[in-house]
């Protein structure tokens, strides 16, 4: 029994060549590349269900409205707005061939 012992210990204690470090390196980084593909491709997949979803539609539309609603409350979105306006009418207003345009400049909203 104290022979197998000994031969375990000696086993134990053996120093890894470094030709054994390499080949368990390699072993141990092809491992986890495998496993960081299978665990990207779960999780791509978990996105793409997620996103499909009704509830994350839902979620990203109400997102959306409150923040533009808080967006146009304010008044240099509104003055932003009517000047964008303004010059569009004018353009169109030039495209149409009248040559009045302070006629929109004066329209006060």
């Amino acid at each position: 029994m104290s022979n197998l012992l000994q031969i375990r210990v000696d086993l134990l204690l053996e120093s890894l060549t470094k030709t054994d470090k390499k080949d368990i390196e390699k072993m141990i980084k092809k491992i986890v590349a495998n496993g960081d593909k299978a665990r990207q491709q779960d999780i791509q997949a978990f996105f793409d269900k997620e996103i499909k979803s009704q509830k994350f539609k839902t979620m990203l539309n109400t997102a959306i409205q409150a923040e533009l609603d808080k967006g146009l409350k304010s008044k240099q979105a509104k003055d932003v707005t009517v000047d964008v306006v303004k010059r569009v009418m004018i353009k169109l207003y030039r495209e149409l061939a009248y040559n009045y345009s302070p006629v929109i400049d004066r329209i006060k909203i």
